[in-house]
């Protein structure tokens, strides 16, 4: 997880069980956006992918990752609207 990522994270009460539970039930009508990394060099065989998931009673939460052959890196986690 990307440290900032993992800030935001901790800001918002949730740990790193709860981003692998939002991880394991996104849906696919909850991405918004998907293509190659930014940095190509660091995921060579990575895709990104930007989801965002409405939460009861709570902001909806934006989640970017890059899937890799053999990981998930977040690389934004925050509630969606909200600063970079």
């Amino acid at each position: 997880m990307h440290r900032r990522a993992q800030q935001r994270m901790e800001q918002l009460g949730y740990d790193v069980t709860d981003v692998e539970e939002f991880l394991t039930e996104l849906q696919e009508d909850e991405c918004i956006g998907d293509g190659p990394p930014d940095h190509p060099e660091f995921a060579p065989q990575g895709w990104v992918y930007e989801f965002v998931i409405d939460l009861e009673g709570e902001l909806p939460l934006y989640i970017k990752l890059c899937l890799n052959p053999n990981n998930a890196y977040i690389l934004s986690f925050k509630l969606e609207g909200s600063p970079a």
